[in-house]
């Protein structure tokens, strides 16, 4: 209900606190967006904009300034960023439009988004405009619908179809009307006193007690009563956060989730995670919780001020998943704290963090290997097709990765390291267990229990692979490979062009092979560069079973990759024509 919040920023309002109250009152025109409250919204966002200073700069260092002012999503600082877009260029306006839809919706941004893009009349400026319809829709304010937004037909039709979820303005509710002239009534009072000075301002946030409970939860992360007590106090509040960390943590008490449960988690992350990881929203995609708290995500950093003001937060301390991040820092940090799950291409600071003194409790490993040798000799053959890409590749790995991962090899302080997943780059064609003897014979090795080694478009011999499940202490060995085709594929030319896929996964009891798009569509035809399609890949790896010791047959169960396309069950009778004899039993899916 919007009188509650209208309550608090009253309360807000009359303690001095004007940023909560504008959270407040945003809060509340979010519930009922009437006109009435978008009016109020608007003039206390006034005196901020009068107190705090204009993004200055020109160009470049404007776009920098404003991107950095941004990244914080401060409700008291969209009127400057909504300010400077007036000297902002096309492409850099499309840019500023994605950023500022990840503010939470508010009455402010509407009116000057549409009135910048619709100053501009040219088909460069159309993918630009378009950003700015959906940045209007996801807004919330009806009151453009009030007037066309252009004389040109084919644009208000277009402006239309990306806003057709917008209605207008309901009418303010009668018992609300009270306390929105008192509100009003406050503050115009202050807007004719003198300006605040801007770090009053800034500082007037009151939320004290939120930042308490989150020092304490940032210090020691594994204290699930810290959260608790602070779900407590956030439903206290009203904050739809505090039920979400009820939520999975009933969801880990009882170790399982309804399709409603899953289904309220999602829409709950989808509405409110960027606000929940914020400041570092601006730095973080796909952000993960656990526990209800902010837990990881893919990280990049983009300028240097992100870098400066962000690397040190404390809830860094909460990421126990990072699936990509350009800032080697970062990674270190969070490798000392709760990270458990870490995807980094980058070995060298992967052999950097396991020369950290104490041990972590990093337990899964997803990262690149390039041997720089084995790339010399598989250019050498293709040097004149693929120069351009050997001569960025080598100017990349000026090192050699292969160095950083027997120092990871030795373990040090990667005690807790149970699964590695290793993707190989420019490996030769037929890469067999012999190019791994250096993790094989190692101490790492030792404590593995599953290891996933993917060689891109090449072979693996699942002889010498399958061998080392019986001098290891692993429990499942998975080879994935990819042929060589994207022309046959029906992934070709879509929006991921990928590869298919092949992938064995090995363990005591049997095999398991998961195809993507097993035989593709109609006739094959060879790709322009001779490799191999999905049949050639299968019976290269076959021919590597031939040479296991006589006796040894194991049994394999085919999986087929799902949503991808009806199963066609003549192909699989051809998969099994193909594997007779290699295999006993088989089981098709």
């Amino acid at each position: 209900m919007p009188q509650k919040h209208l309550q608090r920023a009253q309360r807000a309002l009359q303690s001095e606190h004007p940023l909560p109250a504008l959270n407040e009152l945003r809060r509340a025109w979010i519930v009922a967006p009437s006109r009435e409250l978008a009016t109020l919204v608007e003039l206390l966002a006034s005196h901020f904009d009068r107190a705090l200073p204009e993004i200055p700069g020109k160009g470049r260092a404007m776009r920098d300034a404003w991107l950095d002012t941004a990244m914080h999503r401060r409700s008291h600082d969209l009127g400057l960023l909504l300010d400077a877009l007036s000297r902002s260029t096309i492409p850099l306006l499309r840019k500023q439009f994605v950023e500022l839809a990840a503010f939470a919706p508010d009455p402010r941004i509407a009116k000057p988004v549409l009135r910048v893009a619709m100053s501009y009349n040219s088909s460069e400026a159309r993918a630009m405009q378009t950003a700015a319809y959906r940045l209007v829709a996801k807004s919330g304010d009806g009151r453009v619908l009030d007037a066309p937004i252009t004389d040109e037909s084919e644009e208000q039709d277009r402006f239309q179809k990306y806003c057709k979820k917008l209605e207008h303005p309901p009418a303010l509710e009668t018992k609300l009307t009270s306390i929105v002239g008192l509100l009003k009534q406050e503050i115009e009072t202050l807007l004719a006193g003198p300006p605040s000075s801007a770090e009053t301002l800034v500082h007037s946030d009151g939320d004290s007690e939120r930042d308490a409970f989150l020092t304490d939860i940032t210090r020691a992360p594994e204290d699930d009563g810290a959260r608790q007590v602070y779900a407590d106090w956030l439903q206290e509040q009203g904050d739809p956060q505090g039920l979400f960390i009820a939520m999975q943590y009933k969801a880990l008490r009882s170790g399982k989730q309804s399709g409603k449960e899953r289904k309220a988690e999602r829409d709950a992350i989808r509405e409110h995670g960027d606000s929940w990881v914020r400041p570092l929203d601006s730095v973080v995609d796909k952000p993960q919780f656990e526990r209800g708290l902010f837990a990881g995500g893919r990280i990049h950093f983009s300028t240097e001020a992100q870098r400066a003001s962000l690397l040190d937060h404390p809830l860094w301390n909460l990421v126990t998943t990072i699936d990509g991040c350009n800032e080697s820092k970062l990674l270190l940090h969070c490798a000392q704290h709760s990270l458990r799950n870490l995807h980094s291409p980058d070995a060298q600071t992967i052999a950097a963090i396991s020369k950290l003194p104490a041990p972590l409790p990093l337990a899964q490993l997803k990262s690149h290997l390039f041997d720089r040798e084995k790339a010399e000799a598989t250019f050498a053959r293709t040097r004149r097709r693929y120069q351009d890409d050997h001569d960025k590749q080598m100017q990349e790995h000026a090192v050699s990765d292969i160095e950083h991962w027997r120092s990871i090899a030795k373990v040090g302080s990667l005690q807790a390291l149970r699964v590695l997943d290793i993707e190989t780059v420019y490996f030769r064609d037929d890469m067999d267990a012999a190019d791994f003897d250096w993790l094989f014979e190692s101490k790492l090795m030792r404590q593995l229990e599953a290891l996933t080694i993917r060689n891109r478009a090449n072979l693996l011999d699942l002889a010498s692979f399958s061998a080392v499940l019986e001098r290891t202490s692993l429990r499942r060995l998975t080879l994935a490979g990819y042929p060589k085709d994207f022309y046959n594929s029906p992934n070709y030319m879509n929006h991921a062009n990928t590869a298919c896929h092949v992938r064995w996964e090995l363990d005591s009891m049997g095999t398991t092979l998961h195809m993507d798009w097993p035989f593709y569509r109609g006739e094959l035809r060879r790709s322009w560069n001779g490799g191999r399609d999905m049949r050639d890949l299968l019976r290269g790896y076959l021919a590597g079973f031939a040479r296991l010791r006589k006796g040894q047959v194991r049994p394999l169960k085919i999986v087929y990759t799902k949503n991808k396309s009806k199963v066609d069950l003549k192909r699989f009778a051809e998969v099994g024509a193909m594997i007779k004899g290699y295999f006993s039993p088989i089981e098709l899916p």
